[in-house]
């Protein structure tokens, strides 16, 4: 039930990159690269100052929130002096999602995986050359021999999901972590600390038509996060690393991508094109919006947690707690 439950709960709330689906199987960092042009590794060694943090105040009343982002330098220790300070007087910590609960037994379970399979790749076990333009499929396979070279199922995967595939790969190539688990790294100082943690379950009725909703996503949906990811490594890696580093330093105004924002809308457009997933996705929002604005009714001090691109859209969550009369400081202020 964890795996289902961990991609139902990711698919909602992506960063700009798809997931990695039920065991899926990264790419090491030595096989990613072709011979052709290799790239520089990020290693940021020694202790880093760490993110900034935002803070949402009421009256006497603030709650902190860090900016998680990810991928991050694979050898990085960073140490925030600023989170220590907050989690040694906060009373609540908000991690960045509920938990999920499936309703499903065994058998269900069962059906749910051996369907999710099926879902992945295109209709009659067909490779991408077929399903995509031409044009599109040269840039895949320009980019999938250059980062992905021995991973050859990648090929028959459908378009939404070769997007996530092979962003993971490009990224793991570049010497950069694509599963940073800051947050899990958070919640471990959070209890350390002996922080109340927030809990929320968020409740899935019906698994088996949520993936089947996913099902449905239409071709040209699946194509525009497919050509949008591509763009986003053609053009902005070596800016990911560089904005991955400055995550580690509290640099937030490197932060900021327009690309990164174009890979997130047209992703996260494709996945939530049903109205199943389109509501998972808001409630899940909403369970944390509220989980912030009641904190700041109730405690003094509470830190909490959430994607980076989230607090930086322009309709972000920073946004609408200023549009409610909350007072917003940035980091550094």
């Amino acid at each position: 039930m964890g795996a289902i439950a961990g991609l139902l709960v990711q698919l909602p709330v992506l960063l700009g990159l798809l997931p990695q689906a039920l065991h899926a199987q990264p790419v090491a960092a030595d096989e990613a690269v072709a011979a052709d042009e290799p790239l520089m590794e990020v290693q940021v060694s020694g202790e880093r100052p760490g993110p900034g943090l935002w803070k949402i105040r009421r009256g006497d009343n603030t709650v902190y929130v860090l900016g998680t982002t990810s991928p991050l330098p694979r050898r990085t220790t960073f140490r925030s002096r600023e989170l220590e300070a907050v989690l040694a007087k906060a009373e609540l910590y908000i991690p960045t999602r509920p938990s999920v609960d499936v309703k499903a037994g065994p058998i269900r379970l069962v059906r749910l995986y051996r369907d999710w399979r099926k879902l992945r790749l295109n209709p009659d076990g067909v490779g991408l050359d077929a399903v995509l333009p031409p044009e599109l499929y040269a840039r895949f396979r320009d980019a999938h021999a250059r980062y992905a070279p021995r991973d050859r199922k990648m090929e028959r995967l459908r378009p939404l999901l070769a997007a996530g595939e092979i962003f993971q790969a490009a990224i793991e190539g570049s010497g950069l972590r694509f599963n940073s688990d800051v947050d899990g790294q958070v919640l471990k100082l959070a209890k350390r600390a002996k922080v109340p943690v927030w809990e929320a379950e968020q409740r899935v009725e019906d698994p088996q038509a949520l993936l089947a909703e996913i099902g449905r996503v239409s071709p040209a949906a699946e194509q525009s996060c497919l050509a949008a990811t591509l763009a986003r490594i053609e053009q902005d890696l070596p800016s990911m690393r560089a904005r991955a580093i400055a995550w580690t330093v509290g640099d937030i105004d490197a932060l900021r991508s327009a690309t990164a924002d174009d890979q997130l809308d047209a992703c996260l457009g494709a996945i939530m094109s049903g109205p199943r997933m389109a509501a998972m996705a808001r409630d899940f929002d909403q369970l944390w919006f509220d989980a912030v604005r009641q904190s700041l009714e109730q405690h003094r001090v509470a830190l909490a947690v959430t994607p980076i691109q989230r607090l930086l859209r322009r309709d972000g969550v920073l946004v609408q707690f200023a549009a409610l009369g909350y007072v917003i400081e940035a980091p550094g202020n």
